[in-house]
Order: structure tokens, then sequence, then C-alpha cells
């Protein structure tokens, strides 16, 4: 009978041990299947994000450029305007309309286009300066003065 018990010992055994491979190689094959899935899915959220900040960083770029193309067109409009002597009424009328292009078209926030032409300042949205108001003492005018014909 001991040797019935023990050939039944062995076999239960056998079969604990094949059941639990079993079971490890299964719980193994879901855990790789799980990393895998979980890698790609990392390296999809990694892709899609850089792919978003490489469109934003067009679009921002577009954006800028289309501004930097509005100023220096007004820009290269006023040289000719200066060059040939017109009137400060006609610089404002320019400016004005320019502003209101560049409002509707490219920026609705915009504080339009202004400058100190002439010994004057101008300003695309006819504001008035207050009484004792130096133009030459802004920073949007010592800048561009300190690094001429740059943006």
């Amino acid at each position: 009978m001991k040797i019935k018990n023990k050939g039944k010992e062995r076999s239960v055994l056998r079969s604990i041990i094949i059941s639990f491979f079993v079971v490890v190689f299964f719980v193994g094959i879901v855990l790789v299947y799980y990393n895998m899935v979980y890698v790609e899915k990392r390296d999809n959220i990694i892709k899609d994000g850089e792919m978003s900040s490489v469109q934003s960083a067009q679009r921002f770029d577009q954006y800028l450029s289309t501004n930097i193309d509005a100023i220096k067109l007004s820009a290269y409009t006023l040289d000719g305007m200066i060059r040939d002597k017109k009137s400060d009424e006609e610089i404002q009328n320019f400016l004005v309309g320019q502003s209101t292009a560049i409002k509707n078209a490219v920026y609705e926030n915009s504080a339009g286009l202004y400058g100190y032409i002439n010994g004057r300042f101008f300003s695309g949205t006819n504001w008035e300066p207050p009484e004792g108001y130096d133009a030459t003492e802004r920073p949007w005018y010592k800048k561009p003065m300190s690094n001429m014909g740059n943006i």
C-alpha cells in the first residue's frame, strides 16, 4: 500500500509542479504582453506630444512671421512716405489704416502701429499722448535705435 501511496503522491506532486509551471508560463506571457503594450502606448503618447509641440511651434513661428511681415511692409511703405516728404496727416492716416488692417487680419488685440517720425509721435489708434510724453525715452524707441534694422 505504501508503494501505491508513494506513486499517487508522486503523481499528485508531479501534477502540482506541472500546473505551477503552466500557471507561471501563462502569467509570464500576460506580463510580457502587458509590458509590450505599455511600452507601445508610452511611445505613442511621447510621439503624439512631440508632434503636437512641433505643430505648435510651427503655428507660433507662422504667427510671429505674419506679424513681422506686416511690420516690415508698413515700415518699408513709411520709409517711402518719409522720402517723398508726405504730410503728417498722410502718415497718420496710413498708420491708422494699417493698424485697422492688422487688427482685422492678424491680431485683434493689437496696440496698433505707432512710431516717432520727424520729431513727432504717431499712433495708428489715434492715441493722444499726455502732456510731457517723450517717445524717445520709451523702451520701444530705445531698443530699435540701438539695433537699427532688427525687429
